[in-house]
């Protein structure tokens, strides 16, 4: 039996303004036979991003390094990434070979 795949959601930028956008992809996603998790981010808000610096750069490492993803998806843009970039582990990131899609600010990842 094949296994699922599995998509895995985070803010690493700007905070959601709608966080339920998440819990419809969920449902999309779900519906199409893919497990899904949504990291913290993606319902948090400091100041004008999704979490703090800390927790933006902890879970985006988490969630690219993450071996049982099969794709990692930003659930926004914005601005913010750029302040965590110092923070992040590429050898790890590019050794677990993610999938991982974002855009706007995203593009500087």
């Amino acid at each position: 039996m094949a296994r699922s795949r599995a998509v895995g959601f985070v803010a690493p930028s700007g905070y959601l303004p709608d966080p339920q956008a998440i819990d419809r992809a969920a449902t999309l996603f779900t519906a199409r036979g893919w497990r899904v998790q949504a990291g913290d981010t993606c319902f948090e808000r400091h100041q004008r991003f999704a979490g703090t610096d800390e927790l933006r750069a902890a879970e985006l490492q988490r969630f690219c390094s993450d071996r049982t993803l099969d794709l990692v998806l930003c659930a926004r843009g914005g601005y913010g990434l750029t302040r965590i970039l110092d923070r992040l582990d590429f050898d790890a990131i590019r050794e677990a070979g993610r999938i991982i899609c974002g855009y706007s600010d995203f593009t500087a990842f």
